[in-house]
């Protein structure tokens, strides 16, 4: 497989991983940002599970990020691989979503 992973390939591929309980949460930057905004492991999950997807990004360290958004969680992850084949995914940051009130 080769990346970039289109919007659907993203999902499918986060949805099996997810069933395999094979992702991790960033500890420097997903876990301090979800203490910050009051977000449980399962809105993450749930986010990138019945989220929607967007076009994946490049990102300065050569890996592309995917963004998965639900309601009021969003999140991005990064696919690591055993050969082609993403074996796991890490959650790199989530957050809460402001409404605007003006």
């Amino acid at each position: 497989m080769v990346e970039p992973f289109t919007r659907a390939e993203a999902r499918r591929l986060a949805r099996d991983l997810i069933a395999r309980g094979a992702y991790r949460f960033s500890v420097t930057h997903a876990e301090p940002a979800m203490i910050a905004d009051a977000i449980m492991h399962v809105e993450v999950l749930n986010a990138i599970d019945l989220g929607r997807p967007h076009q994946a990004a490049l990102q300065a360290d050569g890996t592309y990020s995917y963004k998965f958004t639900r309601r009021d969680i969003g999140t991005a992850i990064t696919f690591k691989f055993a050969g082609t084949v993403p074996v796991v995914f890490v959650i790199r940051t989530a957050w809460r979503m402001r409404r605007r009130h003006d």
